[in-house]
């Protein structure tokens, strides 16, 4: 066997072993937000194609599609078989403090519970109430629920939206039950290093990568597997939505 045929043979196995995960950088850089953040080192950005099968053999919409990003420890095969996040974002525009107040109390309509206010560390440390949280130092509302099938919890959702000048971004952690409690302080390292100062240079020698929509395989394409309800996914993607409807009426009407 000729040196360039081991070569060939030896690439085909190592994207075969890669599989449609992307390893990331220490920093991923949303260029449609114009913020970055740091992820482990041992986590990486899951490909389009793959997410997006996901999702869609969830029978998700357009609007759960029009994520930036997912993410997920590299040792999880399938990616959400352990702890995964999916990030999105909206440039509505910073809210005032007054929209912010209206959209707070929304959720606490939807959730049926007063907004805590105090710090999220505060908040992770006792999860109990379940209710929405409010760091108004930070401008980060978290919130945690349980995922459950067959009557029993088998996943926590925890979604944190930070508000910044450009509209906001929303982080959907997903984590089996097991876990939850040794990867919070994980998810919440990574939205605090959320930041946008210095874009360019946290960016350093990135791809920029995007979602190729002709490319991407259909829901037949993909074995059916063990996959969450798509109703997790469609709750916190309807708040927001109520976020978002909510900031441009308070604009309009201030126009």
């Amino acid at each position: 066997m000729t040196l360039r045929v081991v070569r060939i043979v030896t690439t085909a196995l190592l994207l075969m072993m890669i599989g449609s995960s992307v390893v990331l950088a220490e920093n991923y850089v949303s260029w449609t937000g114009n913020f970055y953040i740091s992820l482990p080192d041992d986590w990486e950005q899951i490909d389009y194609q793959t997410v997006d099968v996901f999702l869609i053999s969830n029978q998700a919409g357009l609007d759960v599609l029009d994520y930036d990003a997912a993410f997920a420890p590299s040792s999880s095969i399938p990616f959400f078989a352990g702890n995964y996040m999916i990030l999105t974002v909206d440039t509505v525009g910073e809210l005032t403090r007054t929209q912010i107040d209206s959209v707070l109390n929304l959720m606490s309509k939807t959730f049926g519970r007063d907004v805590k206010y105090y710090p999220v560390a505060d908040f992770l440390s006792d999860l109990k109430s379940n209710a929405p949280s409010y760091d108004a130092d930070k401008k980060l509302i978290t919130v945690v629920s349980d995922i459950v099938q067959k009557e029993q919890v088998t996943k926590k959702l925890m979604y944190m939206t930070k508000f910044y000048e450009r509209g906001l971004a929303t982080f959907y952690f997903y984590s089996p039950d097991s876990l939850f409690d040794q990867s919070k302080d994980i998810f919440k390292d990574i939205v605090q290093s959320f930041s946008t100062e210095d874009i360019e240079a946290a960016a350093g020698h990135q791809e920029v990568r995007v979602a190729d929509l002709d490319s991407k395989e259909t829901a037949e394409d993909k074995e059916d597997e063990d996959s969450l309800p798509i109703v997790t996914y469609l709750a916190p993607i309807v708040l927001i939505m109520i976020i978002i409807i909510a900031a441009r009426k308070k604009r309009g009407k201030k126009g």
